[in-house]
């Protein structure tokens, strides 16, 4: 059950050109806090100046590290502990995103969901079962731990970009999940990194950056 004392706060950028009308969401990876994230924002910023980029903490202490966060546990890799995980999470990410995009006067249109490893795991979740349909998501070196129908009216546009050698998590995951988005008609797009590891490289960030800029600005 949801504790309503847990509020996720973290770093932020402000829009260049003074008040937000869209929203970036970067959620970081396990282990790690929001500012391992936001130096994206400072990469992307320049090319949406209306754009503000939230990258709050994740709600728990990391079981693993002594001074990050994590999203959800992952003591175990089995795909129904780790969704169950993930739906205790979820709720606190939705009640985040909610209060922003309400304080902001936007809405899910205007809202954009980039995650990094665990990161990208609950920002493709939190995506596919919000009852409205965000601008797009990006994946970096993450996994689909999802595979039902969304329910949503449309879905989402989704970009996974990965290292073919993430030493973390595996290659293949980024190809299962193109798949299984695929097959419940979620658009799709994958990049690969080649000979990289688990992270994100120049190259996936100005990709990144010129997605984020079709998502928001299509006519």
């Amino acid at each position: 059950m949801m504790n309503d004392a847990t509020v996720l706060t973290g770093p932020s950028l402000v829009p260049q050109n003074g008040r937000a009308k869209q929203l970036v969401l970067l959620l970081h990876g396990y282990g790690a806090n929001g500012d391992d994230l936001i130096e994206l924002g400072h990469h992307w910023s320049s090319s949406l100046p209306d754009a503000e980029f939230l990258a709050p903490h994740a709600p728990f202490p990391c079981e693993m590290a002594a001074l990050g966060y994590q999203w959800f546990s992952l003591t175990s890799w089995q795909p129904q502990f780790l969704l169950g995980q993930m739906q205790s999470s979820v709720p606190r990410l939705n009640k985040f995103i909610d209060e922003s995009l309400e304080k902001r006067g936007l809405t899910d249109e205007n809202l954009m969901i980039v995650g990094f490893s665990q990161g990208a795991m609950i920002a493709l979740y939190t995506a596919l079962t919000r009852p409205l349909t965000c601008a797009g998501v990006i994946g970096y070196s993450g996994a689909l731990i999802y595979g039902e129908p969304t329910g949503q009216e449309r879905q989402p546009h989704v970009f996974l970009i990965h290292g073919d050698a993430d030493e973390i998590v595996p290659y293949e995951s980024m190809d299962e999940a193109q798949k299984r988005l695929a097959s419940m008609k979620v658009p799709v797009r994958t990049y690969t990194c080649p000979a990289f590891g688990h992270g994100i490289n120049q190259k996936g960030i100005e990709l990144g950056r010129l997605f984020l800029r079709e998502c928001l600005f299509k006519e």
